[in-house]
């Protein structure tokens, strides 16, 4: 006789990978779409990046509950709703972020030498991306 909780663990592990891999593959798509759309409809390098990052949210939040009601699990362990909590989590995660930025600073200046955060002009997130004339043109 198999008990229930023990058969529910393991359709959770079952599922587990699956759905992992679906939110990847998801994430990514949602990620790569929304910054070909912008980049193609925004002039503007601050308000494209402003688009993607809010557009991107939402995308992930919708995937989030749509594979919340693919698993059919419980959706009070989600923490997708708000509630009086929410900011005090906000704020927690907001710091955890800071904290890991910290350390990942602190990590590739112990390894790689003195960092310096300096504005240069004309220089933005963008600039990667755009091909411009060299060598090879």
């Amino acid at each position: 006789m198999k008990d229930k909780p023990t058969e529910a663990l393991n359709q959770t592990w079952r599922w587990l990978v699956p759905s992992v891999l679906l939110f990847w593959i998801g994430y990514v798509a949602i990620t790569l779409a929304v910054g070909i759309v912008t980049s193609i409809t925004i002039g503007s390098e601050v308000w494209q990046l402003t688009a993607w990052g809010f557009i991107s949210s939402a995308g992930l939040l919708a995937l989030s509950r749509l594979l919340m009601r693919i698993d059919k699990g419980p959706h009070t362990n989600s923490y997708l709703t708000l509630s009086t909590s929410s900011f005090s989590r906000f704020s927690i995660g907001v710091l955890l972020g800071a904290a890991s930025f910290g350390v990942h600073i602190a990590v590739v200046a112990t390894f790689a030498g003195p960092i310096s955060f300096e504005w240069v002009p004309g220089v933005g997130a963008m600039a990667a991306t755009k091909k411009e004339g060299g060598a090879n043109s």
